[in-house]
């Protein structure tokens, strides 16, 4: 009797123990998939990829503003004439007003943080850089304001080491500039710049050109007579 007794509580107490272990046991639903119609999206988040820039650029030299001078705007480092970046994009080429002043807005990539701008104007830098400021964009020629440019250097197998020795008339400063020049600079004005801008640079080879300045018996030298500013 005793045996059956503790025979019975024993599968009491196991069938208790099934009953409260399957009831710890939680299934897996499946998640509620959401639509684009659940998202929460913030009232200041902007599906915007681009924004307008107000570019403002000044051309002028040390002595006055310049006009009429076409100027190239590009997205990318456009390079050098030496090595050229084939896979700039041009945005466009402005001419400058009266005022020197080429004042223009553009449509530009929201990720867009600098310009770069080329011109062919002697007496202006080639190439110069600027970085965009929120909504703004603002160059100065000739203020030394301008993004150095990244220049890829040689693999250190195909460095040589030089053995020149340069002289040099005086000192310079940090930027390269001599510290010898004179304290005022001479007066250019835009007229001079045009005649030189009229003939040079050619972009042609002079033999091509004009063979004629080549030939046998013409005068290459300028003979100076008698002392003058050259």
């Amino acid at each position: 009797m005793k045996k059956r007794l503790l025979l019975l509580t024993a599968l009491f107490v196991f069938g208790m123990w099934s009953c409260s272990k399957k009831s710890t046991v939680t299934t897996d639903t499946e998640p509620t998939l959401k639509t684009m119609k659940d998202l929460v999206i913030p009232g200041s988040f902007s599906f915007a990829t681009s924004n307008e820039v107000s570019v403002g650029i000044l051309v002028k030299n040390s002595s006055s503003n310049l006009s009429d001078v076409p100027v190239s705007i590009y997205l990318d480092y456009p390079g050098s004439k030496e090595s050229p970046n084939t896979n700039a994009r041009l945005i466009g080429t402005y001419v400058s007003q009266s005022n020197g002043r080429i004042d223009v807005k553009l449509n530009l990539p929201s990720s867009q943080d600098s310009l770069y701008l080329v011109t062919n104007y002697i007496g202006l830098e080639t190439e110069a850089g600027f970085a965009i400021s929120g909504t703004t964009a603002s160059y100065n020629y000739g203020e030394g304001n301008a993004i150095k440019s990244a220049r890829l250097s040689l693999p250190s197998s195909l460095r040589t080491k030089a053995s020149y020795t340069f002289s040099y008339s005086g000192t310079y400063n940090s930027q390269g500039v001599p510290n010898y020049l004179m304290p005022v600079n001479d007066v250019i004005t835009q007229s001079f710049l045009n005649d030189i801008n009229a003939s040079l640079p050619e972009s042609i080879t002079l033999p091509v050109s004009h063979p004629q300045y080549l030939a046998k018996g013409n005068e290459g030298d300028v003979v100076l007579k008698e002392p003058a500013d050259v």
